[in-house]
């Protein structure tokens, strides 16, 4: 499903908290960046499945009273903070029950907050490349993309050439060309995903 087609429409359809099918929407677009937020934090994978799983049932509550008002805020600043919350919530319990963490993992929580704001960011513009390059595998031949791909991994210009039995130049063009399209795309999720915010406490 296109990004255009679920947001902020999808937001909406969460409010109706029976809507299965807008649920699974929104965890096939956040779930990742859920995920890869917390393991950048240094979770491991299963506590970081845990706390997607807080946001989610979090989102529950939260999204059932959902207002479309551009005004408030973005949408992703409201992820991140109940991200967050569901962190420290998962986090206490686990304590609570003597399980311990990482020193180091505390630390970062408990005392470096613009750190992870950073990881949050990073993960952010990963979520959205991922979903742009989604898109563009869906509208883009197979040689275009493998063409990128290889450039992606490293491989200088000439050597893909070479293995596309392409000029030089022509590469360079695949290369220009689908990055002016990733950020096309990556700008039209931002500005749909910017026009959606809830505003409502945690």
């Amino acid at each position: 499903m296109g990004w255009e087609s679920t947001q902020p429409s999808m937001l909406r359809r969460m409010g109706e908290v029976d809507n299965r099918a807008a649920w699974r929407d929104f965890d096939h677009q956040y779930g990742y960046l859920i995920i890869s937020y917390c393991r950048s934090c240094g979770f491991q994978a299963t506590d970081a499945e845990d706390i997607r799983q807080i946001v989610m049932i979090n989102l529950v509550g939260c999204m059932a009273s959902f207002q479309y008002k551009p005004s408030r805020g973005r949408f992703r600043d409201y992820l991140r903070t109940v991200t967050r919350h569901a962190i420290s919530r998962y986090v206490k319990q686990r304590l609570d029950r003597a399980i311990l963490f990482d020193n180091s993992l505390l630390d970062t929580l408990d005392n470096q907050e613009s750190l992870l704001d950073t990881q949050w960011e990073r993960a952010w513009v990963r979520h959205h490349y991922r979903h742009a390059l989604d898109e563009l595998r869906r509208v883009c031949t197979p040689k275009t993309l493998d063409v990128f791909d290889r450039l992606v991994a490293g491989d200088p210009v000439k050597h893909v050439a070479l293995m596309f039995s392409m000029s030089a130049d022509a590469v360079r063009r695949v290369q220009q060309r689908i990055r002016d399209r990733l950020r096309l795309i990556i700008a039209v999720q931002i500005q749909l995903e910017d026009t959606a915010n809830t505003h409502d406490k945690i």
